[in-house]
């Protein structure tokens, strides 16, 4: 499981601390007024705590964040290493046929859908605004579909690679965006006939 950075650790000993005097965990807004940030800024954090396996956000309510238990947080589960992702210029896919497997934690997961997910090696850095860097370990659900803005495994047709990238429609075609500022890493556009999603970006482990 990933480590937490310093200010990770100040928001989950404020969740704890809030939740432990109030009998509930605070709103993403009292969260960010008492660090004097964004409400943008907290849910970063609320996202990365979710993927390193420390919290689980509970659907539909104001108060949505659960603090895991120790006993909750140390579960886990196998997921099969099938193989690299591009995060740059795309790698050729491929999928291991003996693969190693990788112990991720079971929140990550719907448990009832175990086979849909799947690990992937990074290749690159064009994800490196999003917390994903090069030789990192990502967790990957399959689907065949994805919202504007979500995290994808794109392959793409014509050239047979594999990437990963920031998923957008725009006028009748999809842009392939990564998360770099730096300007040798831009947005690809391609026909959506040329595309097929892979599966979603759910997590990320890094040694």
């Amino acid at each position: 499981m990933s480590l937490l950075t310093a200010k990770q650790k100040e928001v989950l000993e404020f969740l704890r601390i809030y939740s432990e005097n109030n009998g509930v965990t605070p709103t993403m807004k009292e969260v960010s007024e008492n660090f004097g940030v964004t409400i943008s800024t907290i849910q970063n954090h609320f996202k990365s705590l979710e993927y390193k396996g420390y919290i689980q956000k509970v659907p539909n309510l104001a108060r949505s964040i659960k603090i895991k238990g120790e006993d909750e947080k140390n579960l886990s589960v196998s997921l099969p290493l099938l193989g690299m992702v591009g995060a740059g210029y795309g790698v050729e896919l491929y999928e291991e046929i003996e693969p190693e497997f990788i112990e991720v934690p079971s929140a990550w997961l719907n448990p009832a859908q175990k086979n849909s997910y799947f690990c992937l090696k990074v290749d690159g850095f064009s994800m490196a605004e999003d917390g994903v860097l090069d030789g990192d370990i990502i967790v990957v659900r399959k689907q065949d579909s994805a919202e504007s803005g979500e995290s994808i495994i794109a392959y793409i047709k014509d050239s047979e690679e594999v990437t990963l990238k920031r998923f957008y429609r725009r006028n009748g075609r999809i842009e392939l965006k990564p998360r770099n500022s730096n300007p040798q890493y831009k947005s690809r556009m391609i026909d959506e006939d040329n595309l097929e999603i892979k599966g979603k970006f759910v997590g990320l482990l890094r040694n």
